[in-house]
């Protein structure tokens, strides 16, 4: 009986051993990036590889081909492409796509793998944050285009509408919020992204809306934009050409009493600059202007693109856009402009940028135009009502100053803060010496002064110790 009983706890451990040692086999196998992992990329690669090559050869025939036939568009002939679904996304650029294989051609040849699709929980792995490449989440109620070096966080909403997530860093990254805009081809009454965020005019053109002459020229500097923010993307918000001496409008410079953005120190605080042999030089303001014109129509091609952006989760820190810290204020929008700049964790696929005045805009849409315009429910403000009005330990957290993120009450769509804490500044211009500022604040009213509550400062105020900025994530257009 001894020796059956020594037998079976033999028996019963080499069970355990091969158990263990099946398990490490299959982990390598499939796990992470085993063997099946790795045939799945190299597959992926191939069909990539192979797409690439058909679209040349496509282009090379179509460009020999346009020679002898010059009503023919490079849309024709990607359309020979044997199983593939061809569809113009911008002025002449295409998306061909085959399979779960995506890539891009412009009329120039220019050809470059598009996204590709994952699921919910492959988003949410940590290898994500390794990708060189954007990836497509398709959801339920739409698809997130996701940049390379990000992840959907473990905390993310699982549809579009209730606020995807992403960060850079597999733990305390810089958060960032999917705020999906419409895009629809103007047919069957779905209005186009230009009929919804901007407004495109020529010089002369005394048709646009607001109805005044377009000069095209941005105000005091010889530098033109032909797209401009509409008035009323949201109601009781309302914007006037760039250039002109009134009102908000973006893009623009300002440049009045003190010549804000003409001074050449306030241009390098706001990273307008360049550095030679280790001395940093200012940008002329004709400089900063066209770059500000660039990075706004870049913005508007990324949105024609992707169908949306992404908004900082929190008010900006000194450590960035992160759960738990205070918000970052007493600062010029000049040096805010510049940290706003620098967030992004892949330069070659987004950037990062201080708000714009049509995206604080976009984003009261998203979560709500009701909600936007009163804001008491969902906000910190001094007049906060059920649940907003938090009480913890007998003292009112409410009407006053907290740090990002502090309440689940003061959230909507995942975005913490939006309405109330701070004034948070945008890009925005106001007359010829302001910058717009959004949103009311801790000691303010969250019925006047809610989440869409517009108001404007002195740029380089640097004592507005209630005034902060939300940066934003701009997925790069592949027409860049």
């Amino acid at each position: 009986m001894k020796n059956k009983g020594v037998t079976l706890l033999v028996l019963v451990i080499t069970i355990v051993v091969l158990l263990i040692l099946a398990g490490i086999t299959l982990s390598l196998t499939i796990g992470g990036n085993g063997w099946v992992g790795e045939a799945k990329e190299a597959k992926t690669e191939f069909n990539l590889a192979q797409l690439k090559d058909e679209v040349a050869v496509a282009y090379s025939s179509y460009a020999t081909r346009l020679k002898s036939k010059r009503n023919l568009t490079l849309g024709d002939i990607l359309e020979e492409i044997p199983n593939a679904e061809i569809t113009e996304i911008g002025e002449g650029s295409w998306l061909v796509t085959k399979g779960e294989s995506k890539v891009l051609v412009d009329s120039n040849g220019n050809i470059s793998v598009y996204d590709i699709t994952v699921t919910l929980s492959e988003a949410k792995d940590n290898s994500m944050l390794e990708k060189t490449m954007n990836s497509e989440l398709e959801l339920t109620d739409g698809t997130v285009t996701i940049p390379a070096g990000y992840k959907v966080t473990t905390d993310s909403g699982d549809t579009v509408d209730a606020g995807v997530v992403i960060t850079d860093a597999a733990s305390n990254g810089n958060e960032w919020v999917w705020v999906p805009v419409e895009r629809g081809t103007g047919q069957n009454g779905k209005p186009t992204l230009k009929d919804i965020v901007y407004t495109e005019s020529v010089e002369g053109d005394n048709t646009v809306e607001p109805a005044i002459v377009a000069t095209n020229k941005l105000y005091g500097v010889n530098v033109t934009t032909s797209k401009y923010s509409k008035t009323d993307i949201i109601s009781g918000i309302f914007r006037v050409y760039p250039g002109t001496g009134g009102s908000y409008k973006e893009p623009d410079v300002v440049r009045s009493y003190q010549d804000y953005d003409n001074n050449a120190n306030n241009r390098i605080a706001a990273g307008f600059s360049t550095i030679t042999n280790g001395i940093e030089t200012a940008l002329t303001l004709e400089e900063m202007a066209q770059i500000m014109v660039d990075e706004y129509e870049q913005m508007i091609r990324s949105l024609e693109q992707y169908g949306g952006f992404y908004i900082g989760r929190y008010e900006l820190s000194l450590v960035g856009v992160k759960k738990g810290e205070s918000t970052l204020t007493g600062i010029s929008w000049y040096d805010f402009y510049k940290i706003c700049k620098n967030l992004s964790a892949n330069s070659t696929k987004s950037m990062s940028r201080m708000i714009w005045g049509c995206q604080w805009d976009l984003t009261c849409k998203y979560i709500g135009e009701a909600l936007s315009s009163d804001s008491r429910t969902w906000g910190n403000f001094s007049n906060s009502l059920s649940p907003a009005n938090v009480v913890v330990d007998g003292v009112n957290k409410y009407g006053e100053r907290q740090v990002t993120g502090y309440s689940e009450y003061w959230k909507a769509k995942n975005i913490y803060d939006f309405a109330g804490n701070c004034h948070e500044w945008t890009q925005e211009a106001c007359q010829q010496y302001y910058r717009a500022r959004r949103d009311g604040y801790y000691n303010g009213n969250g019925e006047s002064n809610p989440a869409s509550y517009r108001t404007f400062g002195s740029p380089t105020n640097s004592s507005e110790m209630d005034t902060g900025t939300r940066p934003v994530l701009i997925i790069l257009p592949t027409n860049n």
